[in-house]
This record gives structure tokens, sequence and C-alpha cells, in this order.
């Protein structure tokens, strides 16, 4: 398979487990109302609805779950608990620390953990949307390629991970604080997570902070928009007819994560 071919199929199942996008790259930082393209570097923001448009919105609660422990087909994973090792030579005791172990049978398999799950959308989105498109300082900006996102769900803590290869594995290790010993309580608490001993990891996100997981996205619609005369996208007159009352379509296409990096 391509690279490509790859990452259809992880993006697919991603959607499929979520019905929303993964923010990708993991941890890249993302709000509410931001505008940016997407290439082989991933969600790069250029602007913000508000900030840089002074186009305001309505906020709401959105229906993402309050935690998630997903893994797709193809990755397994086993929590293991903090113990003691017997005395060394000195007689000193080493709390061992409490682990995720994971492990992958393909590439472009992920877990994802999250607790403490916080979802927001826009809620008048296409009172945005009509302002966007009226307002000559705006539209005239705009560029076809734009995503705007209008819904982001965060974490806290978070972890995701996301395979090289078949055979790829993983083990998350949590600091040991009082007397906490499974790895669930200390990821409650807020324990410091890192990396283990590892092979074949395309991509991670391990953070005790609050951080963007998923998202959803909306940009000018593909066929239809200011195609009127033309039929060689496969638009039609009831494509033209709908972009003409509602130019904007939810965001789903994992090729452009292919794009080469334009000049600057």
């Amino acid at each position: 398979m391509t690279a490509m071919d790859s990452f259809d199929r992880f993006w697919n199942e991603f959607q499929a487990k979520f019905s929303r996008a993964p923010v990708w790259l993991p941890g890249a930082p993302m709000q509410l109302g931001d505008i940016g393209v997407i290439d082989r570097r991933g969600y790069i923001r250029q602007a913000n609805l508000t900030e840089d448009f002074n186009i305001q919105f309505e906020q709401q609660a959105s229906d993402a779950s309050p935690e998630y422990y997903v893994s797709s087909s193809h990755a397994r994973s086993q929590d293991f608990d903090a113990t003691t090792s017997t005395p060394d030579a000195f007689g000193a005791v080493v709390q061992l620390a409490a682990s995720m172990q994971v492990s992958f049978s393909a590439s472009d398999a992920f877990v994802v953990r999250a607790n403490q799950v916080q979802s927001v959308r826009i809620k008048n989105v296409l009172a945005v949307e009509r302002e966007i498109q009226s307002t000559p300082d705006v539209s005239a900006y705009w560029k076809r390629d734009w995503i705007y996102v209008q819904e982001v769900v965060t974490a806290q803590p978070c972890i995701m991970l996301v395979s090289a290869a078949s055979g790829g594995n993983a083990t998350i290790k949590a600091e040991v604080s009082g007397a906490l010993v499974s790895f669930a309580q200390l990821l409650n608490a807020g324990a410091a997570l890192s990396l283990g001993a590892n092979a074949a990891i395309d991509q991670y996100m391990l953070s005790s902070e609050r951080t963007a997981l998923m998202w959803r996205g909306r940009w000018l619609r593909r066929r239809g928009f200011q195609d009127r005369d033309r039929d060689d996208e496969g638009g039609t007159p009831e494509d033209n007819e709908d972009a003409e009352e509602y130019p904007y379509e939810d965001f789903d296409d994992p090729s452009l994560f292919g794009r080469d990096v334009p000049p600057t």
C-alpha cells in the first residue's frame, strides 16, 4: 500500500469510531473558529474567525463522550499496575511505574485514551457562513481551500498513538503518586506520562494538560460552487442550487494530507 492509502484507512476508521477527524499532527493546537489549510505537515492555522475577521459566533456544548478508550481493529492495549521490586544488594526497594502497553498488527492503527473530555461547537453555523459570504472584506480574502473549525474536542489527560508498521509497540509510563498504583487511577489524577520502550510508532501524543484531540471542519463546496455553467466536475443544477443557498459543506478529504507544501 502507498502511504496515502494507509493514511486513508486510518482516517476512515477514526471517523467511523468517533464521527470526527483526528487533530493531525497529534498535539497540534486548535481552537473553535480557527481557519487553516491542510498539506503533508497537517492542519496549518492561518487565521481565526473572531480574532482576524471580527465574525462572532455562538458556542454550545456538543455530543462527545465524557471519556474515550478506543483501539482500532489492528491495535491492542493493556494496563499494568505499579509494583515494588525486591530489595537490591543495598536493600533499596524501587517503585516500578504503572504502565499501558500497546501493540499494533498493521500500519496506521491507533489507540486513543482521553478523560475529562469537553466538546464545543459553533451553534449558528449558517449565520456565520452567510456573514463570510456577505462581508466584502472577508469574502474577497477567503481562500477556496480554507477550512474553519466548527467543533473541537479537547481532553485532559490525553493519549494517542499511531503505528508506522505492523509489529509496532509502545509502553506508556505513569509516574507513581502517593498510594495510587493503577495506570487508570494515575491517569485520572493527572500523573506525568512518558513514552518508554517503543518501536515503529509513527505519531504519538501524551499530555496531562488539556489538549485538542478531534475536530469537525467546514469549507467551500467542492461541487456546484461557482460552476453554474459548467459540468466538468460532475455538477448538476441541483448542486448549483444547493451551493447558492449553502455554499459550505463538512470537510472530509484526507487526500489533502498528502499534498506538497505550497511555496512561500
